[in-house]
């Protein structure tokens, strides 16, 4: 498992985001730019623990990262990068294997042209894949289990790209009372509606285009056109407290009736500048990709993905 490979993306892209801080004058003040990174650890040991149960190492890490260009009379260009990574080894035996928990590879870029005071003519470009390689756990007989490669890298990637609505309302000052999007713990509203969209499906492995289980039918890229949603939001609920959810919303022309929807949210609970705890949940559902279901079938269903953490936390 090379999960070193975060750590080599994380190192790639901080000074990007770090400079652009740094390099900010008086006179610059159209662009925000800022992060945080975060990290978790959990350790269980057991020797002749009569209870039963197995040792535990779980490690994971994450990053977010913005960087926003507003001249609050016609332009706005919005970036953000998120990444997350984790693995967790049972068992304390040599066979014991770290397994990937999470990997998660999210870049967003909108950028608009105002229309009116919170309405905006945008672009929006959203790509999603993952950084490792993933298995799936096969049962070869009653004692022997094997390993099955079913993602890496851009295998699948999944790029919508789209034109259409923003609904946006921004702060115009720093002393007024509505709403600043550049602010970690600010609140935050942006809706995009798009008749003119684009989804790119991504497998760029061989052998797992000829499995077809992301339906790209012989093919590295499969296109299609339709119409798409996007909504985030970002609602600070207490002092230390801060909800944000992004959901998209995709349907084809071919097979308008199915839609392909994606929806992450997260609750951060902020103990103080450097430690934090945070509960995520990912909800996935598309229409074109096969999973093993929980009866041993394959076909699409709905994917979840829930996870709690408590760690330690650095904000740029």
């Amino acid at each position: 498992m090379r999960f070193h490979l975060l750590w080599v993306v994380l190192a790639s892209t901080l000074p990007f985001f770090v400079q652009a801080q740094d390099e900010q004058t008086e006179e610059d003040t159209f662009w925000e730019s800022g992060g945080e990174f975060s990290t978790t650890f959990q350790q269980v040991g057991l020797s002749n623990w009569a209870g039963g149960g197995q040792s535990t190492i779980a490690l994971g890490g994450a990053m977010s990262a913005f960087l926003s260009y507003d001249d609050t009379t016609r332009r706005r260009w919005e970036n953000s990068l998120e990444i997350s990574y984790g693995i967790s080894r049972i068992g304390s035996s040599d066979d014991s294997r770290f397994t990937k928990t999470k990997d998660n590879f999210v870049y967003t870029s909108r950028y608009g042209r105002k229309l009116s005071r919170n309405l905006y003519l945008s672009g929006l470009a959203d790509l999603r894949t993952q950084l490792a390689q993933g298995f799936r756990i096969v049962q070869v007989n009653d004692s022997i289990q094997d390993e099955e490669l079913v993602s890496r890298f851009m295998a699948p990637g999944f790029l919508i790209a789209s034109l259409g609505l923003t609904y946006s309302p921004v702060k115009r000052t720093l002393t007024d009372d509505s709403i600043d999007p550049n602010k970690k713990d600010g609140n935050y509203f942006a809706l995009s509606l798009s008749p003119f969209s684009g989804k790119f499906t991504f497998v760029l492995d061989d052998d797992l285009v000829a499995g077809n289980q992301f339906n790209t039918e012989g093919r590295n890229v499969r296109a299609e056109a339709g119409a798409s949603m996007t909504l985030g939001i970002r609602r600070k609920l207490l002092e230390n407290v801060v909800f944000s959810s992004n959901l998209n919303l995709f349907a084809g022309y071919e097979k308008f009736q199915n839609v392909d929807f994606n929806l992450e949210s997260l609750l951060v609970l902020r103990v103080n500048k450097y430690i934090l705890a945070n509960i995520s949940l990912q909800m996935i559902y598309d229409d074109d990709i096969s999973v093993e279901r929980d009866d041993g079938s394959m076909g699409p269903a709905l994917q979840l993905q829930n996870a709690i953490n408590v760690g330690f936390a650095y904000g740029f």
